[in-house]
């Protein structure tokens, strides 16, 4: 807070930890929105070809270990591409796709253990899976032409 009582923007630095904080928060918490509907443990891990689910993880593991993976990535990102000198926009057209790849995952194994009452009754969300990698590949290159386009305005 300035000392007339306005709030600083936050700059680069802010919204950077604002977005990850923020992307930290969902990949979390879409587990725990949807508890009431899931069993004790979920099922997050599917073998190869078959359908049926082969390892799991307690609802707080299970909202954890994803939040960590950003978390990390995102920590990485940014001190790789900082050491590297590299411009924000690369941030954008890296994290981007991650945040989405990994809000995706965990909503497919949510759709997976939905209204199951043990995990191993979870079948591999193929179509999720899919839509969400496909998603992922469209932020991706959204994020690199309008990083592109910004980049060549006058």
């Amino acid at each position: 807070m300035k000392d007339d009582g306005t709030t600083a923007e936050r700059g680069p630095a802010g919204a950077f930890a604002a977005g990850t904080g923020a992307a930290a928060a969902l990949i979390a918490g879409l587990p725990w929105a949807a508890s009431g509907h899931l069993p004790a443990r979920l099922a997050t891990h599917w073998n190869g070809g078959h359908l049926s689910a082969d390892g799991s993880m307690p609802l707080w593991a299970a909202s954890l270990f994803p939040a960590l993976i950003w978390l990390a990535a995102a920590g990485t990102v940014a001190v790789v591409l900082h050491c590297n000198g590299a411009t924000r926009r690369w941030r954008t057209i890296t994290l981007l796709p991650t945040a989405v790849l990994l809000c995706g995952a965990q909503a497919s194994i949510i759709r997976a253990n939905f209204d199951h009452t043990d995990w191993h009754a979870a079948q591999l969300p193929t179509g999720w899976l899919i839509a969400t990698l496909a998603t992922a590949v469209l932020t991706a290159a959204g994020a690199w032409l309008a990083s592109t386009r910004r980049s060549h305005t006058p």
